[in-house]
């Protein structure tokens, strides 16, 4: 009797420290098991100088089009909104879907954001939608992360009207550098899609332009030398040198006093121009 109670002892000696050691020390044995944090994950979208970043991603309810978008990202949503507005892009939604999931699912949540995008000013029948099998989504409590892909192209006759309006390339305060506004950004990024398609037989024509302060022989040297500035900048680019062409007009056809130093800012100027 005394053996088979120390033999039990020692069976229970044994078999303590072996729980001891596997749930205690290796946390192995799924009472001190902790759930494994979920990390949100980022969503970003950029076209041109349209740079969106979504640190609160939206989600659709599994095998639904139900969506939900936070505060945040739907600010995320209005840029992207008034990004298409203007008309200058077309833009694909294609709504992604699990083998879990139908094709339809897909395309019900791709119509789902261009109705918010068309709410929000995007233009309709710029945007369509179509949908595609992606089983790399990112899946979490019954939520799918994502689920959207964008794609942008141009609008090229909407382009073609930015572009044939002409536009100013104006120069930072005391340097050579382009002073690159909104405007221009826009304009010069639809320039260089527009002239990287080779079937367009238009030419760019740079004009340079100076304040009246200095030599004017000097003056329409540097104005020339601008208008070269700005061609390495859009051949850097993508655009061929053969199709752009480029003067130096100095301090000869000024726009603005330059009496002032605002009106000689003015003067300082790079006119982009489009001809046949």
């Amino acid at each position: 009797m005394k053996k088979g109670f120390i033999l039990f002892l020692l069976i229970g000696w044994i078999l303590g420290c072996s729980f001891w050691y596997a749930c205690i020390i290796r946390d192995n044995c799924g009472c001190n098991k902790k759930e494994v944090a979920f990390n949100t994950p980022n969503y970003s979208l950029s076209d041109g100088s349209l740079n969106l970043q979504m640190n609160e991603n939206f989600t659709f309810d599994l095998n639904t089009d139900t969506e939900n978008i936070p505060n945040s990202t739907a600010l995320e949503f209005n840029k992207l909104s008034s990004h298409l507005s203007s008309g200058l892009r077309t833009t694909n939604i294609t709504g992604l879907y699990t083998s879990e999931e139908s094709e339809q699912i897909g395309l019900a949540r791709a119509e789902k954001i261009k109705t918010l995008l068309v709410s929000k000013g995007g233009i309709d029948s710029l945007i369509t939608t179509s949908a595609e099998l992606d089983n790399q989504l990112i899946i979490n409590k019954n939520k799918v992360y994502g689920a959207i892909n964008f794609s942008f192209n141009q609008n090229e006759l909407k382009a073609k009207e930015l572009l044939v309006s002409g536009t100013a390339v104006h120069f930072i305060s005391g340097s050579n550098d382009l002073e690159m506004t909104d405007e221009i950004t826009t304009y010069m990024t639809n320039l260089e899609e527009y002239f990287k398609q080779e079937t367009h037989t238009e030419r760019i024509l740079l004009v340079g332009h100076t304040d009246a302060t200095g030599d004017r022989l000097a003056n329409i040297a540097l104005s020339k030398q601008r208008a070269e500035d700005v061609k390495t900048n859009l051949v850097a680019h993508g655009i061929s040198a053969d199709i752009i062409d480029t003067e130096g007009k100095g301090p000869d056809v000024p726009t603005a006093d330059n009496s002032t130093e605002e009106g000689k800012a003015q003067n300082r100027r790079v006119e982009i121009r489009i001809t046949e």
